[in-house]
């Protein structure tokens, strides 16, 4: 299970992740309905994940939305353009570069919001 919060109000756009392993989903979900969550929206996607060295590449495969490139630096004294200098060596600029979640790209993807 992953929390994150995002900070739309910083520059660049960053989040905190906070990761657990459940070893139930049955008694997760179960939680999670008692304390009064709703199920927003079903992701159906796959997720394979690659790192080198300061930096992790998750590659997405989304239903209705497509295939994604996640790049995150895995250091906290990393900066933007690192990812934007790494992610140049391959053809891709700035304008390439979102920092929409996959739940927010559907929701415009269908209309939402």
């Amino acid at each position: 299970m992953t929390y994150k919060k995002i900070h739309l109000e910083c520059n660049p756009v960053y989040c905190d992740e906070f990761e657990t392993k459940i070893d139930s989903r049955e008694q997760m979900e179960k939680i999670l309905f008692a304390l009064g969550f709703k199920v927003q929206m079903m992701i159906d996607k796959t997720r394979t994940t690659y790192k080198l060295d300061n930096f992790e590449f998750d590659f997405d495969s989304v239903k209705n939305l497509g295939e994604l490139l996640e790049v995150e630096l895995k250091n906290e004294n990393g900066r933007v353009e690192d990812i934007y200098n790494f992610v140049a060596k391959y053809g891709l600029s700035e304008k390439d570069v979102t920092y929409k979640g996959i739940q927010k790209l559907l929701e415009e993807s269908k209309g939402m919001k």
